[in-house]
């Protein structure tokens, strides 16, 4: 007899799956460097998550406010998928969003700067696979 899983919600991503995000933003980069084994660099990162499940994080993001709650939820295996709860301000009538960017970028796009030349944001040579 097998289970139904089809109505479980897919949210959430592996401790694994952050690393290439933590190495980009040197977040917790010299225990990340210091990680041994396959699995060393995802309990680090599990280790950190552990520590800030359920606590709101104010965030911004194109003009409007917010609270995050960093989340997980059970996979097989003792797997979590970490996510973000995500609670908009509905005060936001007073935040200025002129300048404010309305999606995520792509960071390897190209950007057209002011004086006319075109600059592409692929960053270094370093591979982070």
């Amino acid at each position: 007899m097998s289970i139904d899983r089809s109505s479980e919600p897919t949210v959430g991503v592996v401790a694994s799956d952050w690393i290439k995000l933590f190495m980009v933003t040197g977040t917790i980069q010299e225990e990340l460097a210091a990680a041994n084994g396959v699995k060393g660099k995802p309990t680090k990162i599990g280790n950190f998550f552990k520590k800030h499940l359920d606590r709101p994080f104010r965030i911004q993001h194109a003009g409007l406010e917010g609270t995050a709650y960093l989340r997980f939820r059970k996979g097989s295996c003792r797997q979590k998928y970490y996510y973000f709860e995500v609670f908009l301000d509905t005060e936001t009538d007073s935040l200025d969003t002129s300048d404010s960017p309305t999606s995520f970028e792509d960071p390897t796009s190209t950007v057209d700067t002011n004086d006319g030349t075109v600059e592409s944001n692929s960053g270094n040579t370093e591979d982070w696979g």
